[in-house]
């Protein structure tokens, strides 16, 4: 038996940062933030996870750790844009390397957004 006794030691003394269970869940959601010219953008998306307070999601925006938007539940197969409810998120990490850019976003007030977990 072959062993990587340098990754067990790291990953038995890394201790796990997420404080909250993520879910495997697609939900459809409409992101909305103010651009460089305080115009107001909006695209529409799907969660890769989510978890109580926040998820992470694939967007095309050019977010930053910091930004701060809004995501709507939408009803997913509807032509019309229906908003569910909506809450506001802060940006805490991206991940550049990907594209769309994948990132994971916090809700900053209220109930959960997603009222399943």
């Amino acid at each position: 038996m072959i062993t990587n006794r340098k990754r067990i030691d790291k990953e038995i003394s890394t201790p796990d940062l997420r404080k909250e269970i993520r879910s495997q869940l697609a939900v459809s959601v409409e992101l909305s933030i103010f651009n460089l010219n305080g115009n107001l953008v909006t695209e529409r998306a799907t969660t890769l996870d989510i978890s109580e307070n926040g998820c992470r999601i694939a967007t095309t925006f050019p977010l930053v750790q910091g930004d701060v938007l809004n995501i709507a539940l939408t009803e997913p197969h509807n032509t019309g844009l229906v908003q569910l409810r909506a809450r506001w998120f802060e940006v805490m990490w991206t991940d550049k390397k990907t594209s769309p850019k994948t990132v994971g976003i916090k809700q900053l007030s209220g109930d959960s957004l997603w009222r399943l977990i």
